[in-house]
């Protein structure tokens, strides 16, 4: 849940005709987001259980990333499975497919081996 911008200041109405008028920065727009990036990929890694997702996060308070799982579930990424030994996260087809696209962008960008 991002922080709510002034709808009076520059920045959010620059955002809102960027987000209207060019299907890329809507898009940017949606995965851009301090943590959210990096919380699916600490996802796709496998066992993510809350505890495991914040060892691989380790600068993330409890709180946001909170509220990072909260944001990816309602964006229909990530889905959370409770079972009776916890909560588990995984990857939703289309969280998935946003993941095979990261690889590309980090490959291209020199940030994969």
């Amino acid at each position: 849940m991002k922080a709510p911008r002034k709808p009076n200041s520059s920045n959010f109405q620059n955002r809102t005709v960027l987000a209207r008028e060019c299907a890329l920065s809507a898009a940017l727009e949606r995965i851009s987001g301090r943590w959210k990036m990096q919380t699916l990929y600490a996802i796709k890694l496998g066992e993510a259980r809350f505890s495991r997702i914040k060892k691989r996060l380790p600068g993330i308070s409890d709180r946001m990333l909170g509220l990072r799982l909260e944001e990816l579930a309602e964006e229909g990424l990530i889905a959370k499975d409770v079972a009776r030994l916890g909560v588990e996260y995984r990857l939703l087809p289309q969280g998935q497919r946003l993941m095979e696209i990261m690889d590309d962008v980090m490959a291209w960008s020199g940030g994969l081996p």
